[in-house]
């Protein structure tokens, strides 16, 4: 980012409630040279009214499914879709009742809209069945995003894209562009372009839980990694592999590996594994010390890489 605006990355805020989400993103700036400030582990739907039309850029991949709820009706009584609505000769009104409880990634909808400024844009991933069900439910849920934004593109991912993480659901992303200011129906405006595109590959396999990457054969591939950056080989260590950092994992045989970008990640990881780095989290007091033992290994990838 820094490449291009030195001040971007101060603009760039993130939440999430996960201590070890929080250290992964922070990990992840700072190896990447965009610093670690404004990451913050909260609870986004408990805080949401603090953020109120303040973000020009909304992104979300919210936790969704019928069991995933919140209860809390201190959270509850701050969204819309948290209190219960009647029809009314077709009409949506809201009462002064609260939900028993609310899907979160309904609420987090609601949250990413109200946080967006006005005529700013959001990017949520959402089961599809918040698209196309058509019980009261879902069109309510429906019938107010669409009163509030503009779709401007819906983009569908393979069945089984989240397996890896146990989440075996159709889902897409959703591309929005919040409005001015709320209209009162639907029919005041329905003029406007939108796209619907499919995504057929995600780059990994997407019907088992190993999710091993899928890599493109590139005419003329460059063999000469000695450039390659020791933010690079931390990167691929910490996206493919930390939700499993918690156990052993056996060491790659690099040495059989012909494919040369195959090879060079089976390296970095192998260095990575052989320092016990991300293996062990306990051990380490807080984010700085895992730095510094990564840094620790900068000479030996160099001077592993250079030998091929």
């Amino acid at each position: 980012m820094r490449k291009y605006d030195e001040t971007s990355a101060d603009n760039v805020w993130g939440y999430d409630n996960s201590k070890n989400a929080v250290q992964v993103a922070v990990l992840n700036m700072i190896l990447n040279g965009d610093g670690k400030s404004h990451i913050f582990k909260r609870d986004s739907l408990e805080n949401s009214d603090e953020n109120a039309n303040t973000f020009d850029v909304v992104t979300c991949n919210p936790p969704f499914g019928t069991k995933i709820v919140e209860k809390r009706e201190q959270v509850l009584k701050d969204f819309d879709l948290g209190h219960v609505w009647e029809t009314d000769n077709g009409n949506f009104k809201k009462t002064g009742k609260l939900q028993t409880s609310q899907e979160t990634g309904v609420l987090f909808v609601e949250m990413c809209v109200k946080i967006c400024k006005p005529g700013g844009r959001i990017a949520i991933i959402l089961p599809n069945g918040y698209l196309g069900n058509r019980s009261p439910k879902y069109k309510l849920v429906r019938e107010w995003l669409l009163k509030r934004t503009k779709v401007a593109a819906i983009i569908s991912l393979p069945r089984f894209t989240f397996k890896s993480s146990g989440a075996d659901v159709s889902a897409s992303v959703l591309y929005l562009e919040k409005r001015l200011e709320p209209i009162e129906t639907l029919q005041e405006d329905t003029e406007y372009k939108l796209s619907v595109q499919m995504i057929e590959k995600v780059g990994w396999e997407a019907g088992n839980k190993n999710a091993k990457p899928i890599y493109k054969k590139i005419p003329g591939l460059q063999a000469d990694f000695r450039h390659t950056t020791l933010a690079e080989c931390i990167g691929f260590a910490a996206s493919a592999n930390l939700a499993r950092s918690a156990g052993e994992i056996p060491y790659p045989d690099f040495d059989s590996i012909e494919n040369y970008v195959q090879k060079h990640n089976a390296l970095c990881l192998t260095i990575i594994l052989s320092k016990q780095l991300l293996l062990r989290r306990e051990e380490y007091r807080d984010i700085d010390e895992v730095i510094s033992d990564m840094l620790g290994v900068e000479h030996i990838y160099k001077s592993n890489i250079t030998e091929w």
